[in-house]
């Protein structure tokens, strides 16, 4: 498995067992993101569109992680072979993970208290049918919103998630 080191940002390989704990990015792809080839080719300050990228690896090492893992940057999809692997072992990557750090774009928390709710329940996020096992193979996931700004957890917005999905028991 390829982690990013979320101080370093540069990839790591890990094989079971030996596998560190790690968060991992649950998001909707934008446009432009950075993608393997970019990660591997380039240094992280020359990035264009990396602010996605450098946020999640701060998040994560602000709270205790030292490796991360983000989709477009860990798998090389111009390889058929990994790409195949990386779509068969995606519910035991999220599984697997310490944390999973759902960054909902088109989600702003705001000042006035539950005025991010509207928009949280539109999340473009619900909509997409590979978030359905990053949502459920996690232990532990917290939503934030386009700024990185806590939203909660899945356990906190347990309700409000169930009456999105009509998914109960997300215990």
């Amino acid at each position: 498995m390829r982690l990013i080191n979320t101080s370093t940002l540069c990839h790591h390989h890990f094989y079971p067992p030996n596998v560190p704990p790690y968060a991992i990015l649950s998001h909707t792809r934008a446009a432009e993101e950075v993608t393997y080839e970019a990660f591997t080719r380039t240094d992280p300050q020359q990035w264009s569109r990396s602010e996605k990228v450098i946020k999640f690896c701060q998040r994560a090492a602000a709270d205790g992680w030292e490796y991360a893992w983000i989709d477009a940057c860990c798998i090389n999809q111009a390889s058929d072979a990994e790409l195949s692997e990386a779509v068969n072992s995606m519910y035991a990557w999220y599984e697997g993970a310490a944390t999973c750090i759902v960054h909902l774009q088109d989600v702003v928390l705001s000042d006035g208290p539950g005025e991010w709710l509207p928009s949280f329940q539109a999340s473009r996020w619900f909509t997409r049918g590979w978030t359905l096992q990053e949502l459920l193979a996690p232990t532990n996931v917290t939503f934030v919103d386009r700024d990185w700004c806590e939203l909660g957890s899945r356990a906190s917005l347990k309700k409000r998630i169930e009456s999105i999905t009509g998914i109960f028991d997300l215990d």
